[in-house]
């Protein structure tokens, strides 16, 4: 609805509520007003009454249609027709008594009060009222009166066109405040309206806001919750404020346990002092990785690799942490080490075998030179024979030592376990003490190993 049509909306809605009011009340005044013509003319009590029913029956009357609904016309028609009563009734008494000096003319003054101040009648509408009231006053007493209290009739006259000129500046001046007073509840209303509108959109934005709140929310406590990696929120001194699941299990803990705990308690003795170090260098700015290692809620020990970093959220520090477990990482490192060991060994092991096996050629060449000469003595070539046996076991074991640091081949050869054993008992009886007897009890029915 546009402003105009807003304003005129109302004040027809008041013009209908007030003259509902006037009418049903003027009845009852009317009548009311009976008893000042007892009091002023006694003998003209019953005619004046007689006067103030039927008036006031039509006002009643004009009341009831008044009622019938909002229609601006009828209440206009209505509004003249009930003045022109009135006035006609006022009339009627001072032709009756007084005349042009009737003290009654008052009543006609409250008859313009009364209809055109309460009412908020236009301008025109009132000014035609004010007209026809005025001609029912003045044009019968002009017209059947004799003028003898000139002074009285004018300044009666002009107190009643004074009234008029006030009632009718009055309804003017109020008409102009009633239609601003509506026009700003019009612009209010518009901006109620404007506001609520603001207001339902602005609540729908805050539920939508709201709803992806919760889903980000939701959604970083699962990836939170769900990490493959522990996760440690402390404040700036350490304190544990909130874990996942994950970082209690490597520590062994269930649930919220860890909650409220430092977590310097969580770094074995030795590192201790590095931690408040790698605390200070934190909340400086620096973003750390590193290795360390962490007490166990059983008390055992745990290889962790921690990367952390100091994050600042309003005015609080908080450090975030991510704990892996890089305990089998130490494990394959421990057995890459050792296997590295290894291999260094076996090639200084093969070095050492060749310069070895070269040692051992020349051994064995001059044993073959020796038992190769007819000249030599029998225990000479029994303990060469040993020499050269020794030797080429010692060159097979090289043999062996060499494949081994070459990771070459294996050969399988079939072999006496007696004789190893024999071989064996013969070396070590050169390097137990004499007084050690080693005595053997050999099967010589075994057959060879393959």
């Amino acid at each position: 609805m546009q402003k105009e049509e807003y304003i005129k909306s109302n004040i027809e809605k008041l013009y209908y509520m007030w003259s509902n009011i006037v009418l049903s009340s003027g009845a009852f005044i009317i009548l009311l007003l009976g008893f000042l013509d007892y009091l002023a003319t006694p003998e003209n009590f019953k005619t004046f009454f007689l006067y103030r029913i039927s008036t006031a029956g039509i006002v009643l009357l004009l009341f009831f249609i008044n009622k019938i609904k909002v229609n601006h016309l009828l209440q206009n028609t209505v509004m003249v027709i009930s003045s022109i009563t009135v006035a006609s009734m006022v009339a009627l008494m001072i032709a009756k008594f007084g005349g042009h000096a009737s003290p009654y003319f008052a009543g006609m003054i409250v008859c313009f009060v009364y209809i055109l101040s309460f009412i908020p009648i236009n301008l025109k509408i009132s000014f035609l009222i004010s007209l026809l009231m005025y001609a029912i006053y003045i044009l019968p007493i002009l017209s059947y009166d004799i003028i003898t209290n000139k002074s009285y009739f004018i300044s009666g006259n002009g107190l009643i066109i004074a009234v008029i000129f006030i009632v009718l500046l009055d309804r003017f001046l109020s008409q102009q405040r009633l239609r601003v007073e509506i026009g700003l509840q019009y612009d209010l209303d518009q901006e109620k309206d404007k506001l609520k509108g603001y207001s339902s959109h602005l609540e729908v934005v805050v539920q939508d806001r709201t709803k992806e709140l919760r889903k980000s929310e939701a959604m970083l406590q699962t990836l939170h919750e769900n990490a493959n990696d522990g996760i440690i929120i402390t404040d700036k001194n350490g304190i544990i404020l909130k874990v996942n699941h994950r970082a209690s299990g490597i520590h062994g803990f269930k649930g919220e346990q860890m909650v409220g705990m430092s977590a310097e308690l969580l770094e074995i003795e030795k590192n201790k002092t590095i931690w408040s170090e790698r605390l200070n260098r934190l909340l400086n700015g620096e973003s750390l990785i590193y290795e360390t290692e962490h007490y166990k809620k059983d008390g055992s020990t745990i290889n962790l690799e921690i990367s952390s970093k100091a994050i600042t959220i309003g005015d609080e520090v908080y450090i975030q942490s991510i704990h892996r477990d890089i305990s089998e990482k130490k494990r394959l490192q421990s057995q890459l080490l050792h296997s590295q060991k290894m291999e260094s060994i076996g090639t200084l092991a093969g070095g050492i075998a060749h310069d070895f096996n070269n040692i051992l050629t020349s051994i064995l060449g001059f044993t073959d030179l020796i038992l190769d000469d007819d000249g030599t003595p029998k225990d000479i070539s029994r303990q060469v024979r040993v020499i050269e046996s020794s030797a080429r076991k010692g060159s097979s074991l090289v043999s062996k030592l060499l494949s081994f640091a070459r990771r070459g081949s294996i050969e399988a050869v079939p072999f006496e376990i007696n004789t190893i054993i024999e071989d064996t008992i013969m070396m070590l009886s050169r390097i137990v003490s004499k007084n050690v007897t080693i005595e053997t009890d050999l099967n010589h029915m075994i057959p060879p190993v393959v």
